[in-house]
């Protein structure tokens, strides 16, 4: 493990003070290639649909991929594709899916490799570090969702409500939405009736961070006049990696 900086700027230091932060999605697009952008975000024109709803319903896709990230000095980190495996979370934490393995269809290989995902990994990565003081190695679950509303619905993009979802950290990065209403982010400290940040992710990257050890969050329901609707979302959960 590497130290870094302990220079804090304002992201950072939110994210340590309150266990939440936002980032603009200009500031990442800025970073990223226009070309390598537009091939991530034509990812989730391909998901399958999420066969574990809890209502049985359609209006969900998904793909889910494993990353190991290590430490490469000033150069930030190796990210390492892992072979495909179930997603499960704690009954306690998530009582809606009884705390049941759930198998996503994967993400493609050569996806985890693109240099915009990659390139927006690090940006992850670093602020996590600055949070955490040093770098570690993680282990990062990538959640690619894509959330459908039709005219007259209300669509919880996170049907178990209110939560923690059991990792070290969460970054949730909007990756678009069209024609749809709603789908407000709000972050509580644990045991608090009032969120301490609400922010409605409208532009593509426009990011939420959190420390999911120490606060739990939820979405408000997207709804549409139209047609149509949809909410693209890039989840990426962070733990120690067991390996490091």
């Amino acid at each position: 493990m590497s130290q870094i900086s302990t220079v804090r700027d304002t992201t950072t230091a939110r994210l340590v003070d309150e266990g939440a932060t936002t980032v603009p999605g200009a500031a990442l697009l800025g970073s990223l290639d226009g070309a390598a952008w537009a091939e991530l975000a034509a990812q989730w024109e391909d998901l399958p649909r999420d066969e574990h709803l809890a209502d049985g319903g359609e209006w969900r896709q998904r793909r889910h991929g494993l990353l190991r990230a290590r430490p490469a000095g000033h150069q930030g980190y190796v990210l390492e594709p892992l072979p495909a495996a179930p997603f499960q979370q704690s009954a306690d934490l998530i009582p809606l899916y009884g705390g049941k393995a759930r198998t996503f269809a994967p993400i493609d290989e050569g996806a985890l490799g693109g240099p915009a995902l990659r390139t927006l990994l690090q940006h992850d990565l670093e602020l996590v570090a600055r949070a955490e003081g040093e770098r570690r190695p993680w282990r990062i679950q990538l959640h690619m969702i894509r959330v459908l509303a039709s005219a007259s619905e209300q669509i919880a993009p996170a049907p178990e409500g209110r939560h923690s979802d059991g990792h070290a950290y969460v970054a949730m990065h909007l990756i678009g939405r069209e024609r749809c209403e709603g789908g407000v982010s709000r972050i509580y400290t644990a045991g608090s009736k009032v969120p301490f940040l609400i922010t409605t992710m409208t532009a593509a990257l426009d990011t939420v961070v959190i420390d999911d050890r120490r606060v739990e969050h939820e979405v408000t329901p997207i709804t549409t006049s139209e047609e149509t609707a949809t909410r693209d979302l890039l989840l990426v959960d962070f733990d120690p990696d067991p390996e490091g």
